[in-house]
């Protein structure tokens, strides 16, 4: 019994190590999200077609409107040519940018964490169960409609915050860059969610519910980033994950909130035909 609650402290003192790192790197990060050079053409929305009183009036704001969209489109994908250089291209250059890039280490990190934390639920005496499964299952399921929820209610808020502060940087720059979240980001989103969940269930539970979330939060890191590369997909459902981020960034940034799992759009009406 001694050794379970000095196990949990240990776990408890690492979690918060990681939320203090958090703290500590969101102001650099953000500082260093608004040094980056930006493209001039970020938050523009092109307005929808109006009516007009005569068919050809109508039909040459049309092909105008059209015309503008794929000028906007196209600078927003070409400009700054020095913050686009180093976007990888093929999939191997992605993969070497993702995991092995000495400047964007928090991938690395986050999946030592998460290889730490597997390696503390199989050592603890009590033997994996279906409430494991079910907990892990459940956390992954969590973050889907997480992202949805957080991507459209707090980066999109209306109430300025530092969250929104960096999410708009991120819009601003040319649609293909280099986006990866800090460690401190990373680690410490990892290390409250532990906390939480340690509070609401034992310890072997949390730990377990922690597997899922984290390890559906490295998949999405995985996908943001590489949708926002030159990496061509021949895969359906990351043309789909693509094309609808794009069309975020692009067309309407107050729909298709969605990642992971595009049709969460359709859920919640944000995926306009």
């Amino acid at each position: 019994m001694v050794q379970r609650r000095l196990h949990s402290l240990k776990l408890k003192l690492l979690a918060i190590t990681l939320i203090t790192c958090l703290f500590r790197g969101t102001h650099s990060f953000c500082l260093l999200q608004h040094s980056r050079p930006s493209c001039s053409f970020g938050g523009v929305i092109v307005p929808s077609q109006r009516s007009a009183k005569s068919t050809s009036l109508k039909s040459s704001n049309a092909d105008r409107k059209i015309m503008f969209r794929k000028k906007i489109i196209e600078k927003r994908l070409s400009c700054d040519n020095d913050v686009i250089a180093d976007v990888p291209t093929t999939m191997r250059e992605a993969i070497i940018k993702f995991f092995f890039d000495k400047g964007n280490i928090g991938p690395p990190l986050t999946i030592l964490a998460i290889s730490a934390i597997i390696c503390c639920r199989i050592s603890m005496p009590q033997s994996f169960s279906w409430a494991d499964i079910v907990c892990i299952l459940a956390s992954a399921l969590l973050w889907l409609f997480q992202e949805h929820f957080l991507h459209q209610h707090l980066l999109h808020s209306k109430i300025d915050w530092i969250g929104k502060s960096i999410h708009e940087s991120h819009h601003q720059k040319p649609y293909f860059h280099i986006s990866i979240d800090p460690p401190e980001l990373l680690l410490g989103w990892l290390g409250a969610f532990f906390i939480i969940a340690n509070e609401v269930m034992p310890i072997e539970l949390a730990l377990s519910t922690t597997i899922g979330y984290s390890i559906a939060g490295m998949f999405y890191e995985w996908c943001h980033f590489i949708v926002h590369t030159r990496v061509k997909h021949k895969n359906v459902y990351f043309r789909q994950v693509r094309d609808n981020h794009i069309k975020h960034h692009l067309r309407d940034s107050k729909n298709w909130f969605g990642f992971s799992v595009p049709y969460i759009d359709d859920m919640f009406g944000t995926n306009p035909k």
